[in-house]
């Protein structure tokens, strides 16, 4: 990254007089100006006032941007370059409070203390930083967090990415509105890379929703109507981070943050007691009426299993909910890759379950029926399955499982899919789809001590391959080309079938577990080489189609 200096930017709107009182005022108390460059965003409806009433200020840049808080933090993060340094302030905040015990420089200078901050991000890889939001120094602690904390959206810091997933969505019909937005923002970030940094020992002198004018420009009625919209929309869209409070009066806050914390849960091996591995792979299991666990689909899980030999708990998954924005990938590459899982026919062993003569190939359904093979003559074994016909035929065969597979298999690269990406001139986008994945297990693997490997690399993230399963039901099975052992599995819900599905969830029938997915939302990272795994029943709207909207990712690790 670049360790030049950073920049301050301001949103404004309607705030020409304002903005001196408070957000300039506070840049010439400590001579950033003298330092740092200052850009002021206003609507290109005002530029000439802001031009005309700003001209005390020479070292101002205004710029006219777009309409709205949120169009015009889009424009920002276009307008800048990517991994320049941003510390956004609003235009009616007052200054800076620090908790005395805690700063990186004494004597006391702002300018250094808030370009420490960001070569601190840097250094943590964190792109988002947000302050206390309260201005009482009673409030502020010695701390500095990291982890699913809210960015407060009068000051915050940013290392600018240009990521899809970063973009304030037009699509969201509350994405206008200034009390959803800050948390729109800290959300995507946490999406983007699983957390952002909290800044207890700095506080904020800001009066909230007390001045006229703004981005939004809401009356002081409307904005505590719009709250409890956005509180409703915050708990149903995000469970996991938010829960609705009913207070009055109405004018409280009606939701607030639930610590998203991680529930651990042991496991024993039912396997080693009531059943042998020979008969375990290509089963397949319900959770529906039967013993297994169904896991809380609003919390975060890390499931172990007690090892009695080494007095220890193995990590067998980690499972992330809310985390997965299928919604921000390239259409035309999410196109191709559900049309490529459905031209691609795999024969596969355990994966596929135990052998149906209706899923087998034309060529051995007639050579069965030229040779008058009995079927019971077709056995599975505990690895393959196989036809088997004393000395005559013998033939490694499996029921046909639709998928594709990019990246690296049992060591060698795999070009095909790669190949037509780059032919589609569809690369960067590819690589958007896969950098917050990447990102995610990177953090969550290091907080667990576990190591990704250094062979195999594919296309410079912790993966070496991605497989990408169409409409199929796994029965139960342990994945081979997984170097090391967990692997990262989500499932989402195509928009390019009109057969939708339901059911599919993961389940660990060793742990009589099932993970309660959800398409488009969580992830699960697992120790897929060690671990049987499997699909429950899938449902489709219209079952006389073959294919449903069904896509279940796998990346291993490499």
């Amino acid at each position: 990254m670049n360790y030049s200096t950073f920049v301050i930017a301001i949103p404004s709107h309607d705030r020409c007089e304002l903005i001196q009182k408070y957000a300039l005022n506070f840049i010439q108390k400590y001579n950033l100006h003298t330092i740092v460059p200052i850009y002021i965003f206003c609507t290109p409806g005002q530029i000439n006032d802001y031009k005309s009433l700003l001209t005390k200020y020479p070292y101002l840049k205004i710029v006219a941007g777009d309409h709205g808080l949120s169009l015009q933090r889009n424009f920002i993060r276009d307008y800048f370059d990517t991994y320049q340094k941003i510390l956004y302030i609003d235009d009616d905040m007052e200054d800076l409070i620090f908790c005395n015990s805690f700063i990186f420089h004494k004597p006391f200078n702002l300018y250094k203390e808030l370009h420490n901050i960001f070569i601190y991000m840097e250094k943590m890889q964190l792109y988002l930083a947000g302050v206390s939001p309260s201005g009482n120094t009673y409030f502020l602690t010695n701390q500095i967090n990291s982890g699913a904390y809210f960015a407060v959206g009068c000051c915050y810091f940013e290392i600018n990415r240009k990521h899809p997933i970063l973009y304030r969505m037009l699509s969201d019909e509350y994405i206008y509105h200034s009390e959803c937005e800050d948390f729109k923002n800290t959300f995507n970030h946490i999406l983007f890379n699983w957390e952002v940094l909290r800044l207890d020992y700095i506080g904020v002198k800001h009066k909230y929703n007390k001045n006229k004018g703004g981005m939004n420009n809401n009356n002081i009625s409307e904005r505590f109507e719009l709250r409890k919209i956005i509180g409703t929309y915050l708990a149903t869209e995000f469970p996991t981070y938010f829960k609705l409070m009913i207070k009055k009066p109405c004018k409280t806050i009606p939701y607030e943050r639930t610590e998203p914390r991680v529930k651990r849960i042991h496991f024993e091996n039912v396997f080693l007691k009531k059943y042998t591995t020979g008969t375990m792979p290509g089963m397949y299991y319900t959770a529906k009426g039967t013993e297994f666990i169904t896991l809380n689909p609003n919390k975060n899980y890390n499931l172990y299993e007690y090892d009695c030999v080494n007095n220890k708990n193995n990590l067998l998954a980690i499972v992330l909910r809310d985390i997965l924005r299928p919604d921000t990938w390239h259409s035309t590459l999410y196109k191709k890759l559900d049309s490529w899982s459905k031209k691609q026919n795999s024969n596969r062993s355990d994966i596929a379950g135990v052998l149906d003569i209706d899923k087998l190939p034309k060529s051995v359904k007639k050579y069965i029926e030229t040779k008058n093979i009995n079927f019971t003559d077709i056995k599975t074994n505990t690895n393959k399955t196989r036809i088997q016909q004393r000395s005559e035929f013998s033939q490694d065969i499996c029921n046909i499982y639709n998928c594709i597979t990019l990246g690296y298999y049992n060591g060698k690269k795999l070009s095909q899919y790669d190949k037509k990406i780059n032919d589609l001139n569809l690369d960067g986008a590819f690589m958007q789809m896969l950098q917050p994945l990447d990102n995610i297990y990177n953090k969550v693997l290091s907080m667990h001590n576990i190591e990704p490997l250094d062979k195999y690399i594919y296309r410079n993230t912790c993966f070496n391959a991605i497989t990408i399963n169409k409409s199929g039901r796994s029965a139960n099975h342990k994945d081979s080309n997984n170097t090391n052992h967990f692997a990262m599995l989500f499932h989402v819900n195509s928009p390019f079938e009109s057969n939708n599905f339901s059911g599919g969830d993961i389940l660990f029938p060793e742990y009589k577990v099932s993970m309660n997915m959800r398409p488009n939302k969580d992830i699960v990272l697992f120790d897929s080489k060690n671990i049987f795994h499997c699909n429950d029943v899938i449902y489709n709207d219209d079952d006389t189609q073959k294919y449903n909207s069904r896509l279940s990712f796998v990346l291993f690790s490499k």
